[in-house]
């Protein structure tokens, strides 16, 4: 990382943590949380355990 780029978050779990924040309207729809390998993971399971939701993994191509 060079020194013009800041750390947003922590790690993927801490950028999930507060995704998940935002997305907390949702929890009543019943959301399914699809994440990408890589990273994405991470952040959908942090996701799918903050709105209960049920969570799969895509791997694409």
């Amino acid at each position: 990382m060079s020194n013009s780029q800041e750390k947003i978050f922590r790690d993927r779990q801490e950028a999930g943590q507060k995704l998940a924040e935002v997305l907390l309207p949702y929890k009543q729809t019943h959301p399914i949380i699809l994440g990408l390998p890589r990273g994405g993971v991470v952040l959908a399971y942090e996701i799918a355990k903050a709105l209960s939701a049920p969570l799969d993994v895509i791997v694409a191509q």
